[in-house]
């Protein structure tokens, strides 16, 4: 049965798959997904200095926050993410929740990694922080 209360943000991750199966992104402590719609304009003389638009193209990223670790690949922590950088890898990825509830949605696509930084303040934890940036269709999917 779908979640009828408030969900806690600490139940969604990011997974990402290179094609050897899905592995969660490591030590995260934050995960975003943003989705955004562009629109045209379709002013003319007519529109009698009015601005008129219709909608344009969809677009979509997902941001992830975490701990800096330097496991094995495979374990989704900051090698894993060094990896699909250094190739160029094209990733499967989804925004979804640790454990999934029956009725619950979550999204899914394809991404490209647009960005990955470390971070290492004094007398503080490492953290990490990498985005994606969709390409081609989010899928809004129910588990």
């Amino acid at each position: 049965m779908a979640t009828t209360t408030s969900i806690n943000g600490t139940d969604f991750i990011v997974q990402i798959d290179k094609g050897a199966g899905y592995v969660t992104i490591a030590t995260s402590t934050s995960a975003s997904i943003s989705m955004s719609l562009e629109t045209r304009d379709t002013s003319s003389k007519s529109s009698a200095g009015w601005a008129d638009a219709l909608y344009g193209q969809r677009s979509w990223s997902i941001d992830v926050e975490g701990l800096l670790t330097f496991e094995s690949s495979g374990t989704g922590n900051i090698t894993e993410l060094w990896s699909v950088y250094e190739n160029r890898t094209v990733c499967t990825i989804k925004f979804i929740q640790a454990t999934p509830v029956t009725g619950d949605s979550y999204w899914s696509g394809t991404a490209l990694l647009t960005s990955l930084s470390a971070d290492a303040p004094m007398e503080d934890s490492m953290t990490y922080s990498a985005s994606f940036q969709g390409s081609g269709v989010l899928a809004d999917t129910t588990n």
